[in-house]
């Protein structure tokens, strides 16, 4: 079974129980609003017989026709009523079938009350005397007839207030009883779902939290409703996918450590064996240059410093590939580092440039950060160094500042500003800025190997920042460098 049809069945069994609920409650209503109405027509049908009870001993006592025409209108009103109240299922109501029995003898003694009375007009003094003691004991008979009609009528209004509690004992059971048994019903469906649903619940969510863990070798076993049996198949699907996927990665890790190794050879190769020969081309070329140099021609003379230019190009060359390797390799933790230091001992190393160039450095207020303070010295060497370099005709000017901002990933973190009014560059080339061996320029206008800013983004990254640059030509150029205030402690710690 689904959820969704166990859901359903709760859902139409509840609302069965409210329509049954509803419809009790209906009829619960109508029997009291019935047996209101009877109560109310008892107490009209005891009104009328004490007032037909007083208006007879009234006709009786004074035997004048208002009285008479009187207690007529009165005993057919309560002739309707005792009707309506027959045709409303009283019918064997043994205290109104008495009272109508009562209703009817003293309609019939009224009559002859009133016939003896009319006989009496007229007649002689001893028909006269006759007809008075029939109308006396027809009066004493009809005063007890009425007294039994109040009696009756009193017994009747008993009767319906006895019927209309019992309708409202009835009434308040039959509500209490749907209200139990919708509670029964809804507790059964709680309890229900929660021994069926609750135990894969948590089957899954301990199983998600060992796979979340790193336990992809687990696998979540659920028996229960077909939507649950189907999540639990996506999740083992899903961690196998995720155990095969690191089982890869670990693959690749090994490989990539393995051909790190490999760089790292290399690149003692390379600052060792590559660049021996350049240093024996470049001392054998100044040999031949002081020994041969007057027996040389023009011609062999530029063959010679072409050949040591190359060769001192091709070392440059080496360096700043070292360089570019060495950003990820090196091992040293970062610590607190006040980057107005560094950028003190920077402006010194470049003192003699700044001065031959006739420029200056301006620095702000620079904060302290976690980072490789040998790797941010080169950093700002280079910025610097570049924009010594590619100047315009003014002087130049670099400004260094700092602001306190989000880092790349959200941290706490700052903005670091340099800019400089040299020569700029056009910002479609800005991405190609960034890439190693990548010139703007030709080497006869500017010396370099074009690795400089690749190092530069290369020991930002290694720092979770981010660096990029706005410019146009001949109006400077600004790079900007967010880097967070402090960094991990799997970083920290090398």
């Amino acid at each position: 079974m689904t959820i969704r049809t166990q859901f359903r069945a709760t859902t139409f069994v509840s609302l069965g129980l409210a329509a049954l609920a509803a419809g009790i409650l209906a009829i619960a209503n109508h029997q009291i609003n019935l047996q209101v109405q009877k109560n109310l027509t008892s107490d009209l049908i005891s009104k009328d017989v004490y007032e037909l009870s007083m208006i007879t001993r009234s006709f009786l006592a004074r035997r004048e026709e208002g009285p008479r025409i009187q207690m007529e209108q009165k005993y057919a009103s309560l002739r309707r009523l005792i009707r309506q109240a027959q045709a409303s299922g009283r019918r064997e109501n043994e205290n109104l079938e008495r009272l109508a029995e009562s209703c009817d003898r003293l309609g019939v003694l009224s009559d002859q009350i009133a016939q003896s009375f009319e006989k009496a007009q007229g007649a002689s003094a001893e028909a006269r005397e006759l007809q008075q003691e029939v109308a006396e004991r027809l009066g004493s008979r009809a005063i007890a007839s009425g007294q039994t009609m109040v009696h009756y009528a009193f017994l009747l209004i008993q009767e319906s207030n006895r019927d209309l509690a019992a309708v409202k004992r009835n009434a308040t059971f039959l509500v209490l009883a749907c209200i139990g048994l919708i509670i029964a019903a809804f507790y059964g469906s709680y309890l229900l779902l929660r021994r069926r649903l609750l135990p894969d619940l948590v089957r899954l969510q301990r199983g998600t939290e060992k796979i979340a863990a790193g336990d992809l070798c687990h696998r979540l076993e659920v028996r229960g409703f077909e939507e649950l049996e189907q999540l639990a198949g996506a999740f083992n699907r899903m961690a196998q996918r995720l155990g095969d996927a690191e089982r890869e990665r670990e693959g690749y890790l090994h490989r990539l450590a393995a051909s790190n190794r490999e760089l790292e050879q290399f690149a003692f190769v390379a600052s060792h064996d590559l660049q021996e020969p350049l240093r024996k081309i470049q001392a054998f070329g100044d040999r031949l240059q002081a020994k041969c140099g007057d027996s040389l021609g023009a011609e062999s003379h530029d063959y010679l410093q072409r050949m040591q230019g190359a060769a001192r190009r091709m070392q440059e060359l080496i360096q700043d590939l070292l360089s570019y390797s060495r950003v990820s390799n090196q091992t040293e933790s970062f610590s607190p580092v006040s980057l107005a230091e560094v950028l003190k001992e920077v402006v010194a190393d470049l003192s003699l440039l700044i001065e031959k160039s006739g420029g200056r450095v301006e620095v702000g207020e620079l904060p302290v950060i976690e980072c490789n303070p040998l790797q941010m010295r080169q950093l700002f060497q280079n910025l610097l160094g570049n924009s010594l370099k590619f100047r315009g005709q003014d002087p130049p000017v670099v400004r260094i500042s700092a602001s306190p901002s989000a880092g790349p990933v959200g941290q706490p973190g700052f903005e670091i500003r340099v800019q400089d009014n040299g020569i700029g560059f056009d910002e479609k080339y800005l991405e190609r800025l960034f890439q190693p061996f990548q010139r703007l320029h030709g080497r006869t206008q500017y010396e370099g190997t074009g690795m400089g800013l690749a190092i530069c983004r290369k020991i930002v990254e290694r720092h979770g920042g981010s660096i990029t640059a706005r410019s146009s030509p001949g109006k400077g150029a600004l790079f900007v460098i967010a880097l967070p205030a402090g960094q991990p402690v799997d970083t920290k710690e090398g």
